[in-house]
């Protein structure tokens, strides 16, 4: 049986690729205070690093970019360090492909698997390989299924999560702002699709996203949110 866990998620103010290397003093920082908070699993948002808008795979592949094997060392060193289980959003290089993927770690910093993106969205297609998985995994507090931004748009994703044995869902994800008015934020996933999701699947899920402007790129709506099974927000960050 899955016993009870705290769940925290870690959102970030956006960075461009070109400040990626800020980006481990961050998440060591949010890591201590989600373990000072009593958390079980942090989850981090899509592509932690480097950033989300890559400009283009050119740009990623550059020499000061790290590459995905050392990337994951930094992350399971994060986890390992503050007891957690981690779920953190990362690009992942096969051969000539990349993919917009999430990292699952244990509490000791094993790599327990690694989710794919399955449903791109917008710049995503210009660098990413879609997904052809869904995935699944194994925790301490029963099965946890992993999906990742744009992923929870379509509604078979969660469904099929849940039909392989989601007991809750986590969800790295950088949410962007579609309002066309300045200074007011809409996204259809935080303001109201997720609960939705939840109580349509009947899963809790913890959403963690990018708040701020990456650049003249994109601007993020925050609001990261763990919402109960029975759709009701529990925590929610501010934008």
């Amino acid at each position: 049986g899955a016993s009870v866990m705290i769940a925290a998620g870690g959102q970030m103010q956006a960075n461009t690729v070109d400040q990626a290397a800020g980006v481990w003093a961050v998440v060591e920082r949010l890591a201590g205070q989600a373990k000072r908070a009593g958390a079980d699993l942090f989850v981090l948002p899509e592509i932690t690093y480097p950033a989300y808008y890559l400009e283009s795979a050119e740009r990623y592949r550059r020499p000061e970019i790290e590459r995905s094997g050392a990337v994951l060392e930094r992350f399971a060193k994060t986890a390992a360090k503050h007891g957690l289980w981690l779920v953190v959003g990362f690009v992942e290089e096969d051969g000539d492909r990349l993919y917009n993927s999430a990292a699952v770690f244990d509490r000791g910093g094993g790599l327990v698997g690694v989710a794919r993106k399955n449903f791109l969205w917008d710049c995503d297609h210009q660098w990413f390989t879609p997904g052809d998985e869904l995935s699944v995994f194994d925790t301490e507090f029963g099965r946890m299924g992993v999906l990742i931004c744009a992923d929870a748009r379509v509604p078979e994703i969660p469904a099929t999560l849940v039909h392989d044995g989601a007991q809750f869902i986590v969800q790295p994800t950088a949410w962007v702002n579609t309002s066309a008015v300045r200074r007011t934020y809409r996204n259809i996933q935080p303001d109201f699709l997720i609960r939705a999701r939840a109580k349509e699947f009947g899963v809790p899920l913890v959403c963690c996203s990018k708040a701020g402007w990456e650049g003249e790129a994109l601007e993020y709506v925050g609001q990261s949110q763990i919402v109960s099974a029975g759709g009701l927000v529990l925590a929610q960050a501010p934008l």
